[in-house]
Order: C-alpha cells, then sequence, then structure tokens
C-alpha cells in the first residue's frame, strides 16, 4: 500500500512540475512552426503562380505579430529595402 501511495504521490508530482509545462512549451512551438510552415508553403505557391512581389510582401506580413511587422516596416523605410534583404546589417 505504502509503495502505491509513493508512487501515486511522484507520479503527481512530475506531471505538474515537469511534463505539464514541456506540453506546454511544445505545443507553443509546434504552433509557431505551423504558421511558419504555412507562410513558407504560401510564397512558394505566389511564386510558382507569377504574383508580383510587393503582392506577395504585403500578403506574408500578414503572418507576422504587430511587434515584428512595425521593425520590421521600420527596417525596410529605414534602409530603402536593402537593411531588410540583408537581414538587419
Amino acid at each position: 500500500m505504502a509503495v502505491a501511495l509513493i508512487t501515486t504521490f511522484y507520479g503527481s508530482l512530475f506531471a505538474n512540475t515537469i511534463f505539464s509545462p514541456a506540453k506546454k512549451k511544445l505545443e507553443l512551438y509546434a504552433g509557431e512552426e505551423k504558421v511558419l510552415m504555412e507562410m513558407i508553403r504560401d510564397g512558394v505557391l505566389y511564386i510558382e503562380g507569377g504574383q508580383r512581389p510587393d503582392f506577395i510582401e504585403n500578403d506574408l506580413m500578414n503572418y507576422l505579430p504587430p511587434v515584428q511587422k512595425t521593425m520590421y516596416e521600420a527596417l525596410k523605410f529605414e534602409g530603402g529595402g536593402d537593411a531588410v534583404a540583408e537581414g538587419g546589417e
């Protein structure tokens, strides 16, 4: 009986302190990767379809969070577009 209670205690302890936070982090990473893969897929399909670059850029900007969108626009307008193409350097 004591062994069963101890193993139940350790199982509950590990589930709540280790596995639950790890699960949440993995779900977050999986969601981010899904959005990235959708963005890549849409970009490739637009290029394959012969869409104009400015249309592709505007449509793919919808995938960015607001903070990254403003950073991208600031870099683009600050450097005339060259800073974004070169990675912001």
